[in-house]
């Protein structure tokens, strides 16, 4: 059950006492959706999960309304180029009650200069082993405290997971999961795996290998797809801007956690891309009938022009392909340059 489907209207902030109400309304209707759904489970262990899970968030309310204050584990605003609102340290203060993570790490991720928010805040929520229901409830939660904001992003990640990528030689968690960027551990948290990016020179020797043969690669067939589109070959134009996006993020994913995406969906490999960096989502928005529909035209290009002839493109679309294409070449380039050279100097 997706919490902002349910509620068209939540409360942009906590902070006003006269949104208590209105919030507890909200938190009813929820729990009241939740109960007329007829696909749910309907166990006696789930009813009586979810009334918990309801009275908690009441609890909760209360205190983000009229809240205790604390002497430690808050953000620095030091730490950050935007020091953290009410909103978001009544965020961390939420997630510390209702979904009890053994660690919580944030740090920052730079945004589009043209944007207005100038950084977006990743929070990586460290917790145990979930069955795959509460997993879902945690999500659904973390949908409601959002409140659909864009500044602040949630990852729960469970401590057994991290541990084996951090053991495995994942360069974005070695990185980013660290005692800097660590602002709250419970006192008898499970330890993390004590690893260190030095310790993996030919990890990051490899990293730099895959980036660099992905992208030469990703380079020849944009500049393929540029000559079709010169040449009037509008769809075998756009076969090229998909390899060339595909293996462009492709090789990103790959250099960052050694995994190799089993997909040719550019879709699912710009999701896969937005931890890094964000501003992908703006590339392929995904918010309207057309953005939607030019999507599936690149992602059909990939299958049909290699069985059909001809596969009607008109110009202005793979003019307007192109570009995007260009657009993601110049994201990824500018994240290289600010992440992986700081990272292969540093080491």
């Amino acid at each position: 059950m997706c919490a902002k489907n349910i509620i068209p209207q939540l409360p942009i902030s906590f902070a006003s006492p006269e949104l208590k109400d209105p919030s507890r309304q909200k938190l009813w209707q929820l729990f009241k959706s939740w109960t007329l759904d007829k696909e749910r489970d309907q166990s006696a262990n789930s009813e009586k999960e979810m009334l918990l899970f309801y009275e908690d968030l009441l609890a909760l309310l209360d205190q983000v309304f009229d809240p205790v204050p604390e002497t430690h584990d808050k953000p620095e605003n030091e730490a950050f180029s935007n020091p953290p609102s009410p909103y978001f340290e009544q965020l961390i203060t939420a997630l510390k009650i209702l979904v009890d993570p053994e660690m919580i790490f944030v740090f920052e991720i730079p945004l589009d200069d043209n944007s207005e928010i100038k950084c977006r805040k990743e929070v990586y929520m460290v917790i145990k082993h979930q069955e795959p229901s509460k997993m879902e409830a945690i999500q659904g939660l973390l949908t409601f405290l959002l409140c659909n904001k864009q500044e602040v992003c949630i990852h729960p990640i469970t401590i057994g997971y991290l541990n084996k990528e951090l053991k495995d030689g994942n360069i974005f968690f070695l990185t980013h999961i660290t005692q800097t960027n660590l602002i709250y551990k419970k006192a008898d948290a499970i330890e993390l795996q004590e690893c260190n990016i030095q310790h993996y020179p030919q990890i990051l020797s490899h990293a730099k290998t895959v980036i660099e043969n992905g992208w030469a690669t990703a380079d020849l067939f944009l500049k393929h797809a540029e000559m079709e589109n010169k040449n009037g070959n509008q769809g075998l134009s756009l076969f090229f801007i998909h390899q060339s996006i595909e293996l462009r993020l492709r090789a990103l994913v790959l250099a960052w956690e050694r995994h190799e995406k089993k997909t040719h969906e550019i879709r699912i490999m710009i999701r896969s891309c937005l931890k890094f960096i964000p501003d992908l989502a703006k590339v392929f928005p995904q918010n309207s009938e057309e953005e939607c529909r030019i999507l599936k035209l690149l992602e059909d290009a990939y299958c049909k022009t290699r069985y059909k002839s001809c596969f009607p493109v008109n110009q202005e679309e793979a003019n307007e392909l192109l570009q995007r294409a260009l657009q993601i070449k110049s994201l990824c380039v500018a994240h290289y340059q600010m992440y992986f050279e700081r990272i292969l100097i540093e080491s």
